[in-house]
């Protein structure tokens, strides 16, 4: 039986669990939340939230548990948690929606998670802890870092190099050949046609340094 452990039971935990089940990645999903465990009996879609983040290191969560993957929106701390999981001796998997396309040749990072309707192409590569979100897509040769976030109908063009921790707004797009920093924001909606250092936010048609 192969049974998923997710971490966080909010909104992305329950779409990331859908996704696993739907994909064969898991056939059963438990659940660890700070703030929605209130006893043994809380669950999600369903399935238990068996406790807090911290028992991750639990003997029985780990011999129950054999995959499990972070889910939460913060990059940087999906990332930290999935190398904590990693570390305890959990297999971090990657979950791809059935309704995604990628081609044979991108690469996927392990705890990234790509959902429905999403397409990445040819030789593409998408670091770890990374979301690639409903409707996106990631033209060929783009490189996106770890715990990136590419949201709901966002596109990248191709040979685009997106840096770590990252996040892409909503229906926004990266022209072709471009470089984003790490801890980038680009707004909703946003048209991005030149380079964007590390670390700052750009919003507009076409997209500007705001701040």
């Amino acid at each position: 039986m192969k049974r998923l452990l997710v971490l966080g039971a909010g909104g992305h935990g329950k779409v990331v669990a859908e996704a696993a089940l739907r994909s064969g990645v898991a056939e059963e999903v438990g659940f660890l939340d700070d703030v929605k465990f209130k006893g043994l009996a809380e669950r999600c879609l369903g399935w238990p939230i068996h406790g807090l983040w911290k028992d991750i290191e639990s003997q029985y969560l780990r011999k129950e548990y054999s995959l499990a993957i972070t889910a939460i929106g913060d990059g940087r701390l999906r990332h930290e948690w999935n190398t904590r999981l990693r570390v305890l001796g959990y297999k971090v998997v990657v979950v791809v929606h059935p309704d995604a396309y990628v081609s044979s040749s991108a690469k996927i990072g392990m705890g990234s998670v790509i959902f429905a309707q999403a397409a990445i192409q040819s030789e593409a590569k998408i670091g770890m802890s990374c979301i690639v979100n409903t409707g996106a897509t990631i033209d060929h040769e783009t490189v996106v870092g770890d715990g990136a976030h590419v949201c709901p109908g966002a596109h990248i063009a191709g040979q685009v190099v997106i840096g770590n921790f990252s996040w892409i707004g909503i229906g926004s797009t990266i022209i072709q050949s471009l470089e984003i920093g790490s801890d980038v924001v680009v707004g909703a909606g946003s048209v991005v046609v030149r380079d964007l250092v590390d670390k700052v936010k750009a919003y507009g048609v076409p997209a500007r340094v705001i701040g």
